[in-house]
């Protein structure tokens, strides 16, 4: 599909996205196995760092970073997200992984100024927890330039009523307005 020159967004969202969620109702049914779905995310996670090895050298004006907040391992919508980024040169990504504590960003964020932060969130383990930790990234972040992006299923469990961040529902979507504001 790439090589017939369909777009990375419509390959996401309409092959990789539909089979994520097909593997992962497969699992939690109990129609594959934790074995077979971790093969089936290895092969889905090469395919995807494939994509963004040709990108590895750039002359970038701006710093991206994507992640997944605190007991949320779910890191292949981070592999999409940065292989979006990484179609516009002038971003530099970072993709720091799933289970990320906040403070530790924070922290990272005063040495390397992310313009850009896109963080999936698919499973929620302690609705308490995460709505800290999503109150304080906003909060440091809040006078500053960043532009938040946020996505998946696990964001109808936050209380994100007053915070500022670009809801993404489809990388089609995150695509389109990567290319507005990076102009």
């Amino acid at each position: 599909l790439i090589l017939k020159g369909h777009p990375l967004h419509l390959i996401f969202d309409e092959i990789l996205l539909p089979l994520l969620i097909k593997i992962g109702d497969n699992w939690d049914n109990k129609k594959l196995s934790i074995t077979e779905e971790h093969l089936a995310s290895e092969i889905i996670r090469k395919y995807l760092s494939n994509l963004n090895f040709q990108y590895l050298e750039k002359k970038t004006t701006q710093n991206a970073f994507c992640f997944t907040m605190i007991n949320d391992k779910h890191e292949l919508p981070l592999h999409m997200g940065e292989a979006l980024i990484n179609l516009n040169d002038k971003i530099k990504i970072f993709n720091l992984g799933p289970n990320l504590p906040i403070n530790d960003f924070i922290k990272l964020s005063d040495k390397i100024f992310p313009n850009i932060i896109y963080i999936s969130v698919i499973y929620v383990e302690n609705e308490s927890l995460l709505n800290k930790e999503i109150k304080t990234l906003f909060n440091h972040f809040k006078k500053l330039k960043t532009t938040i992006f946020l996505s998946g299923i696990g964001l109808k469990k936050l209380n994100l009523e007053g915070f500022n961040f670009i809801e993404i529902k489809s990388f089609k979507e995150f695509n389109l307005k990567l290319k507005k504001i990076s102009i």
